[in-house]
């Protein structure tokens, strides 16, 4: 019987040889502490997340009895592996519906991580990507028929990895994502009332855009962006303007947002002030906008008065490179000021729902449209390619928060998330990998001369600070990235390029130990900067020489 067979008829072995329970899952957990990226949170909000032995948001202890399972152990004597360096050039575009039901700052498209694993490596073979983001290489793996081991420091990539390479009774998971969606919908769309000008009928928000308010520096006037910012004539935002009051020339680098502070939950919040100044909306099928008015005033008066009834982070947001961002700019300091009251209303009714039932891939799905148009990150922009103006998402891997913010109807994110779901629901995983949370700077849990290949894509730099990026996600698992052993430059970090190739120089150390003799590692490289490429170069040097390797003997690794 071959290895994926093994894997896929006989799966329950794997659980069975490992007698887990509670206890014995607990104790395990506890042994992975010193291991490399083990995350920051609470034990039971780390168990919560984890689905042993196949999933762990912790370093995964079973990944060596799986590779006993499943892999084939080196042989020299016998060893006839040899394979030419792929040497085509593979183009895939990034409009495959499952790689876009979940987004992630950085992913390689499956079909082209393929082309690499059909050419080194034969059904049944272990593929391990230690940098694996949202999962892509073990999609690839998937549709190859080989067996994938994922890992990445984050915990909420591993989780994203984690539900994109499992068998899910998807039709189930739908009806139940579908049930959420329609009893909130039918409990909160209210929140999104507003009343048709001409006939005062009741259409449903599209999106309300949120402008800034500013001071001018010269007769203190307050104006907002909207008025003086937004040029529909000639389909754009200006960046030189005049003071509605007194004419006098102004920029953005010579005005400011009006700042202010209140009290909230025994917290001292900042925060700008803001105006909503356009809806956009739908009325019997047709879109139209208007000015807010007295009742749209009164709706948002009426949400502040409301007490959110259920669970919503409010962690305060880290020092950082992209979380000083509007720390900066809008004095904001806590994630739940990510997201307008009456957004941030709606997400914890739909999430609580979510974590009443026993179905990760729910979450998965909440968490495809979290991170982008649901906060106030979301930006409307207007140019000659949107003539009209439109929300356009974020200013990708930044917390850049704009001056005219488009806040959106959640219930259109959320079943644009489902829908995606649905268009996929036959390609889903049949068979499972092993997914691990930790740096790929200590993979003790790997056996030596254990791995086929290796597909990575490691962080370049300081191209995302993916534990910062990932922070907003993280707040509501309530785990977060240890990044200690990042491999990113990172000034607030204290890391440099220096400390980024030496992190980097660990990680290829453990990954020439754990790949079999004379097998092939894939590295995909993005990045302008060509130092950080000859420091990609460096640490795969350095990894393999003689001080490297004593290393490694000193630690009983090989």
């Amino acid at each position: 019987m071959s290895h994926q067979d093994k894997l896929t008829e006989e799966k329950d072995e794997f659980v069975e040889s490992l007698g887990l329970n509670s206890e014995k899952i607990r104790e395990d957990l506890e042994k992975m502490r010193d291991v490399d990226g083990f995350p920051k949170g609470e034990v039971e909000d780390i168990l919560d997340l984890s689905d042993s032995p196949y999933y762990t948001s912790y370093p995964n202890p079973y990944i060596k009895k799986f590779v006993e399972l499943y892999g084939s152990p080196y042989n020299e004597d016998v060893d006839e592996y040899t394979v030419e360096p792929y040497v085509y050039d593979v183009t895939e575009g990034k409009d495959d519906p499952l790689y876009n039901v979940h987004s992630y700052h950085t992913k390689v498209p499956p079909k082209a991580i393929m082309h690499y694993i059909e050419h080194y490596t034969k059904k049944g073979d272990l593929v391990f990507d230690g940098f694996c983001g949202s999962g892509m290489t073990g999609i690839a793996c998937q549709q190859t028929n080989r067996i994938s081991i994922l890992s990445d420091i984050s915990p909420i990539a591993s989780f994203i990895s984690y539900n994109y390479n499992r068998p899910v009774n998807i039709n189930l998971a739908i009806k139940k994502i579908e049930k959420i969606y329609l009893d909130t919908l039918n409990e909160l769309n209210w929140l999104y009332e507003t009343h048709h000008p001409e006939t005062g009928e009741v259409a449903i928000i599209n999106y309300v855009v949120w402008s800034d308010v500013y001071k001018c520096p010269f007769c203190g006037d307050l104006f907002d962006f909207w008025k003086v910012g937004v040029d529909f004539e000639n389909r754009k935002i200006i960046k030189e303007y005049e003071c509605p009051n007194c004419n006098a020339k102004l920029t953005n680098n010579n005005i400011e947002r009006v700042k202010t502070s209140y009290f909230d939950k025994n917290r001292e919040l900042g925060d700008v002030e803001n105006k909503p100044v356009m809806i956009d909306y739908t009325l019997k099928k047709k879109k139209f906008r208007k000015t807010p008015d007295l009742k749209d005033f009164q709706l948002l008066s009426e949400i502040e008065k409301l007490n959110i009834p259920f669970w919503f982070p409010i962690y305060k947001t880290p020092e950082g490179y992209n979380t000083n961002q509007p720390r900066e700019s809008h004095g904001i300091k806590y994630i739940d000021q990510f997201y307008t009251k009456r957004n941030l209303y709606v997400l914890s009714v739909i999430y609580d729902k979510i974590i009443r039932e026993d179905e990760p891939f729910l979450k998965f799905i909440f968490f495809s449209f979290l991170h982008n148009h649901p906060n106030r990150r979301n930006r409307w922009l207007i140019d000659r390619n949107h003539p009209k103006g439109t929300t356009c998402g974020p200013l990708s891997n930044t917390f850049y928060f704009p001056n005219l913010q488009s806040e959106v109807n959640i219930f259109n994110s959320f079943k644009k998330a489902i829908n995606k779901v649905k268009k996929v629901e036959d390609l889903w995983s049949k068979h499972k990998s092993i997914i691990s949370t930790q740096s790929s700077s200590d993979l003790s849990n790997i056996p030596s001369n254990s791995i086929d290949y290796l597909f990575l894509d490691p962080p370049f730099g300081q191209n995302i600070m993916y534990s910062e990026m990932n922070f907003l996600w993280e707040s509501w698992i309530k785990i977060f990235t240890n990044n200690d052993n990042e491999a990113i430059i990172n000034p607030i970090q204290n890391k440099n390029l220096d400390d980024y190739t030496d992190l980097i120089t660990a990680c290829f150390s453990e990954f020439f130990r754990v790949l079999k003799p004379n097998r092939w590692i894939t590295v995909e490289f993005h990045n302008s900067r060509m130092n950080v490429w000859k420091s990609i170069q460096k640490a795969i040097i350095q990894s393999r020489s003689e001080e490297h390797t004593s290393e490694l003997q000193s630690r009983g690794l090989i």
